[in-house]
């Protein structure tokens, strides 16, 4: 679910870090699309899936050329892991404390992860597929926008945001039209509703776009009128709330890349 707007002004008034502040609303709105579009999040190890949340490699010499994945390093450990127990298995079961050997089952993991995540500047940030669906959402609410809330149509936002760049702040900023996309993910009052819809799209596609797959159409029309009753809830949103843009002090919040500084240590 979307995160609320309480909820989000909570995140932004509490956070010292702005580029912290807008990575976590990020990732809110990409679970909240994830969601509606029934999208697996997680791995078998709990790690976020990379079809909503994605790890980016900031120095494009450690992009490519790399030898082992995530899945071969972790075999490793568990096969060094095993025979480190085997090794010690007298020891072990002399010690008759099973606390002592799950902490020290859990500082090896530990250890393990924490050389691995230091190993290369990783940054995470909403995946492709979500990002498609986000800008298509937008595109599909443009004229909605135009005649429910002119104040805050993407013409609007785009010229509203444009007056924020500069050659410093583009440095770490997104490009102009995906900062006009996150505008509608990042603002409290519109996220909830443009992520329904984002998801709901996502969703469509998963199911009539997916090679191989025949939906009835029972099920096409079921998915066409879960989308159509979220568009329809934000031109009721629009109709009955006054939505106008922020303060120009605010513009940054919502070109801003999160990625563009790389933390001192990798963060989900």
């Amino acid at each position: 679910m979307a995160m609320t707007v309480h909820g989000m002004d909570h995140v932004l008034s509490m956070q010292t870090n702005q580029r912290e502040a807008i990575r976590i609303l990020d990732h809110y709105a990409a679970t909240s699309i994830a969601s509606c579009a029934c999208i697996r999040m997680t791995d078998s190890n709990g790690n976020p899936s990379d079809s909503y949340w994605k790890c980016f490699i900031l120095d494009p010499d450690e992009q490519s050329g790399l030898l082992m994945n995530s899945s071969t390093i972790e075999k490793v450990m568990t096969e060094m892991m095993n025979k480190m127990i085997e090794k010690h298995q007298e020891a072990l079961l002399q010690i008759n404390d099973d606390a002592a050997l799950c902490k020290w089952l859990i500082a090896f993991k530990k250890q393990w992860e924490a050389e691995y995540r230091s190993g290369t500047p990783r940054v995470f940030d909403i995946a492709e597929p979500v990002l498609a669906v986000m800008l298509e959402a937008v595109q599909k609410t443009d004229r909605i926008f135009q005649a429910h809330a002119p104040g805050v149509a993407p013409d609007k936002v785009r010229g509203w945001l444009q007056g924020a760049y500069d050659d410093e702040v583009r440095q770490k900023s997104l490009p102009l039209l995906q900062a006009v996309t996150r505008f509608y993910f990042r603002n409290v009052q519109l996220s909830q509703y443009m992520c329904t819809i984002a998801g709901k799209i996502w969703k469509l596609q998963e199911v009539c776009d997916k090679p191989g797959a025949f939906p009835s159409t029972k099920q096409q029309n079921l998915l066409q009128k879960q989308l159509q009753d979220a568009i329809s809830n934000l031109v009721v949103a629009l109709n009955n709330q006054d939505f106008s843009l922020p303060a120009n002090e605010q513009r940054t919040l919502y070109i801003m890349d999160h990625k563009a500084a790389v933390p001192e240590t990798p963060i989900l």
